[in-house]
């Protein structure tokens, strides 16, 4: 799972209506518009703290459900039908999903793949050695 292809065009769908550099509610822009490494729409999210992955925190006794996506203000938002967004069911597990999974980026270690993600190229799963 990566953020361009899975969750991008949901926020596309449902979001940027109202979150994007012309409107900018909340201050918030989930545009997918590129900066020099990842989406705008990605820096927002982490910026914003609307994911909970515990970042710098330090690890032991997290009482259950303190991190991950039970834990995130963006699922909460989604949930709850912020100004009445609704997401499909299979979106919002989606959302969640990219969330319990370390909210990252590329869904690609490699540079050159990374590049080609920038480029709206897809890259295919890793031949298995």
């Amino acid at each position: 799972i990566d953020f361009p292809r899975d969750v991008q065009p949901i926020l596309e769908k449902h979001c940027t209506k109202c979150h994007n550099p012309d409107r900018y509610d909340g201050q918030v822009d989930l545009t997918g518009d590129h900066t020099p490494l990842f989406s705008q729409s990605y820096w927002t999210i982490i910026q914003k703290g609307l994911i909970a992955d515990g970042r710098n925190e330090p690890f032991g006794n997290r009482a259950p459900r303190t991190i991950g996506s039970s834990a995130s203000r963006l699922i909460k938002l989604l949930r709850e039908g912020h100004e009445d967004v609704k997401l499909t069911a299979d979106e919002l597990k989606r959302v969640a999903l990219w969330i319990d999974l370390n909210a990252i980026f590329y869904g690609v270690n490699l540079p050159a793949d990374q590049a080609r993600m920038r480029r709206g190229e897809t890259v295919g799963m890793p031949e298995i050695q």
